[in-house]
């Protein structure tokens, strides 16, 4: 019998489980008779819930308690019974008494029903359910602001982070909480991008600094740059950090001062602009120097207009430091003054490869100046002679003495001179008398004659059967080598069916056709030429206002068809034949203001094509022949091939010359305007 009480013993053994209250680690002991008793009456599933000797030491000290409920306004009570007292001590929250609800008011939580709420976080769409117990216990309260379920989870997930402060050059860290993470994930960032924020002592700083306007840095600008508090702390962090470096207090730094910097409209300015290669000043010279974006902003801001300054390329700018002025013997005979050739012009001559060009001294320039044409009295008839400025002068220097006969009274001296000389083989040839006053003394671009009329060439026309007059402007002056203009290619080519035939250039740079009238007692008739080739396209374009009205421009036009109208009778009065030509095209756009401006280069080129159909329609009503029209003929091939003839945006080059020269010698033998010149004979 023992023997099986033993064995049923064995089969119950002893056992250690957790103590049943919650918050408690002890280990509660059950013996084998507390085991056997235990399924004796069948309490088979509370064998593991036991309590330890000292929570059941514990548990036994304590009654039920009575608690006021949680319900606001509600005076029933709820019982605290001692076992939930036992795990609260466990727990650790004696000192707090639970929240709990009488009878009643659990009734009424029945039948309240739980409320969806969005989630607090800033972003989410997600809810959280506020339960029934919890608005009971609010009654009249707000519902708190909670996050949802996911946002929590979440939440739970992160840590707070260290993160380098925002300012440059600070090596101090700011706390990136984990709710402040939260909304950073929950905006769609990455964690791995944390903001940028100061740290605390950066931020101390930078909330006692103020914007400070400061003057823009470029000279002849009145408008300021605002230098940010962020700034002003970056600074002062960067001289911290440097005298921390040198073993300095930091806090006895003062703040720099604020850097040079532009203000935003220069600013915007610069960005915008590029660098700009420019023709050298020196004109004969090839070369470019770039006008910068520094350069383009200060040009701007001192108001000079868009007309970019002149400067010398790094090479004409070396040759120039090297020269020294010189003193040069003046060009008028009989006086031995000097005339200042300056550096500009040496470099200019040599870089051309010619002579310094004559000049008149100061002295005798302000001669001419002061000494306005007078006039005597001929001594033969009393009739005035005007005595030109020049003319006193070269009397001043007794290298010439006054006029004491007029043009009437020496013509008819030497015409009873030659009255006894056989002249039946001599051909009929002019007297050239150049007046040496007239209205073109008015005109300072007219005021000295046409580099062309040299005293060879005076002499030749006065020689010559054929004579041609080319009368005009930069485009008739053609290429700087006197040899390769379309004048003197012109001349070579007439000759190969007039053998003495003599062309005349008579243009000077920036002659318009009023300018050509007043001169024209000095430079055509004179010469009593059979054909004048006229045509001042390029000078009356460019003299044109660029922002004239177009009734200012209709009456400019109207004028310059008067003033070609009254050139055509004035060259048929000397017995001449009228020729016009239009000149070449141009390249505006490629000109020193039109490289700054499209708007000036395309104004300018729609000047340039109506002054040529003024030239053209003023011609037609004159009734002079249809003009040569270089323009078009240039461009017949297209423009590749007109570029190939031209030297810069607007003059020809040598072979542009020639072909000129070829049209309009074609012109002058296909109308027979110099038949019959081979055989004037007395």
């Amino acid at each position: 019998m023992n023997d099986a009480f033993g064995n049923i013993g064995e089969s119950f053994p002893e056992k250690d489980v957790k103590c049943r209250v919650r918050g408690c680690k002890n280990i509660a002991h059950i013996s084998q008779d507390q085991v056997m008793r235990d399924l004796m009456r069948g309490r088979t599933r509370d064998l593991n819930l036991r309590m330890c000797d000292e929570c059941l030491a514990l548990y036994n000290t304590l009654e039920d308690k009575e608690m006021p409920c949680s319900s606001p306004g509600c005076e029933g009570k709820w019982t605290w019974t001692r076992f939930s007292q036992l795990e609260a001590i466990r727990q650790g929250r004696d000192k707090r008494p639970p929240r709990g609800f009488c009878d009643v008011c659990r009734g009424k939580m029945k039948e309240i029903k739980d409320i969806q709420l969005p989630c607090r976080l800033k972003g989410c769409k997600n809810t959280w359910t506020l339960t029934a117990r919890e608005q009971l216990e609010l009654g009249d309260k707000p519902a708190p602001h909670k996050l949802c379920d996911e946002c929590f989870q979440l939440l739970n997930t992160l840590a707070d982070k260290e993160i380098k402060c925002r300012v440059h050059g600070c090596e101090h860290t700011w706390v990136w909480n984990r709710f402040q993470q939260l909304e950073h994930i929950r905006a769609g960032k990455s964690i791995d991008n944390p903001p940028a924020r100061m740290c605390d002592h950066c931020f101390s700083i930078f909330k006692d600094l103020k914007p400070i306007e400061q003057p823009c840095r470029i000279r002849g600008c009145s408008n300021t740059w605002t230098y940010s508090p962020m700034e002003q702390l970056e600074q002062l962090i960067k001289a911290q950090n440097e005298a921390i470096a040198k073993g300095e207090d930091p806090a006895a730094v003062q703040p720099p001062p604020p850097p040079s910097r532009m203000c935003r409209e220069c600013f915007a300015f610069f960005n915008s602009a590029q660098d700009i290669q420019l023709p050298c000043r020196n004109k004969a010279c090839q070369n470019t120097w770039t006008y910068t974006r520094s350069m383009q902003l200060a040009h701007k801001q001192f108001g000079h207009g868009q007309q970019p300054p002149a400067h010398y390329c790094i090479e004409c700018a070396k040759l120039l430091d090297t020269l020294q002025e010189k003193q040069m013997p003046c060009s008028q005979p009989g006086c031995d003054g000097t005339w200042l050739y300056s550096k500009e012009e040496q470099l200019r001559n040599q870089t051309a490869g010619r002579e310094p060009t004559p000049r008149r001294c100061r002295r005798c320039n302000d001669f001419l100046k002061e000494h306005p044409t007078t006039q005597v009295l001929c001594e033969k008839c009393g009739k005035p002679i005007d005595v030109s400025s020049l003319q006193q002068l070269e009397c001043e220097l007794k290298v010439s003495t006054m006029p004491k006969l007029c043009a009437d009274c020496t013509r008819a001296s030497m015409d009873t001179e030659l009255a006894g000389e056989d002249t039946s083989t001599v051909i009929s040839r002019p007297k050239i008398y150049i007046p040496k006053s007239g209205e073109w003394l008015d005109e300072p671009v007219v005021r000295n004659a046409p580099a062309g009329e040299t005293a060879e060439k005076i002499a030749e026309m006065s020689e010559a059967t054929a004579r041609v007059v080319c009368l005009g402007d930069e485009m008739t002056v053609s290429c700087e080598e006197a040899g390769k203009s379309w004048p003197a290619q012109m001349e070579a080519k007439l000759r190969e069916r007039f053998a003495d035939a003599s062309v005349l250039n008579a243009g000077i740079p920036k002659s318009t056709t009023a300018m050509a009238l007043k001169r024209f007692g000095r430079d055509v008739a004179p010469f009593k030429p059979q054909v004048v080739v006229f045509s001042f396209v390029f000078a009356e374009a460019m003299a044109m206002p660029l922002n004239a009205s177009p009734e200012e421009r209709e009456a400019l036009l109207a004028k310059l068809s008067e003033d070609t109208k009254a050139l055509c009778e004035a060259i048929r009065a000397i017995g001449a034949k009228p020729l016009c030509w239009i000149p070449n095209p141009i390249y505006t756009a490629e000109s020193e203001d039109g490289r700054l401006d499209a708007e000036v280069a395309t104004k300018r080129a729609a000047l340039y094509d109506a002054v040529a159909m003024a030239l053209v329609r003023a011609c037609a009503a004159a009734d002079v022949p249809s003009p040569v029209d270089a323009r078009s003929l240039f461009g017949v091939n297209g423009e590749q091939s007109a570029r190939r003839w031209m030297a810069n945006w607007f003059i020809h080059n040598e072979i542009g010359a020639g072909n000129i020269a070829g049209w309009i010698k074609d012109q002058i033998n296909d109308k027979g305007l110099l038949d019959g010149a081979e055989k004037i004979t007395v």
